[in-house]
């Protein structure tokens, strides 16, 4: 999450920069806990989106290998095929209440001591770059270069 905080730190300073760019990047230039949520791609949109990251992958891979560690350990003890998978089952189901437990608290826990430099506005939820690009978009007006600081040209 660190990291993608910094990229949106990196966006929020190329349109500070250049604001032309904002129709193009897709992700939030702001580095709040709601706007780097928003770049990871875990709010506003679909649950089943979730299956798609790293994180659930690894802890599917996970939950198998420990389910199949439960039914060696209960092979090893001499029980019977029914029983194997149970245990290799109830053991995998266990291991995914405690990761799920434990994710949910560590992400409590960097939420807390979140340090956002560039945050969203407060008045209106983080927005998407596209957002941001028609709001900064004047049409009736004709500004040039000069009218914004960074457009200025170094050989003043």
């Amino acid at each position: 999450m660190r990291l993608i905080q910094g990229l949106n730190r990196l966006r929020h300073l190329r349109l500070e920069l250049d604001p032309e760019l904002a129709p193009y990047l897709v992700t939030s230039p702001h580095d709040d806990f709601e706007s780097v949520l928003k770049s990871y791609g875990s709010v506003d949109s679909s649950w089943i989106s979730g299956f798609a990251t790293l994180a659930v992958l690894l802890l599917i891979v996970n939950c198998v290998l420990v389910g199949v560690v439960g039914g060696l350990i209960a092979v090893n003890l001499g029980a019977d095929a029914p029983i194997v998978a149970l245990v290799g089952i109830v053991s995998a189901i266990a291991f995914a209440v405690a990761a799920g437990a434990w994710f949910s608290r560590e992400i409590g826990r960097v939420a807390g001591r979140f340090v956002s430099v560039v945050p969203a506005p407060p008045t209106a939820p983080a927005q998407s770059s596209e957002a941001v690009a028609s709001t900064s978009r004047r049409p009736d007006s004709a500004s040039g270069p000069e009218d914004h600081p960074s457009r200025t040209s170094s050989a003043d």
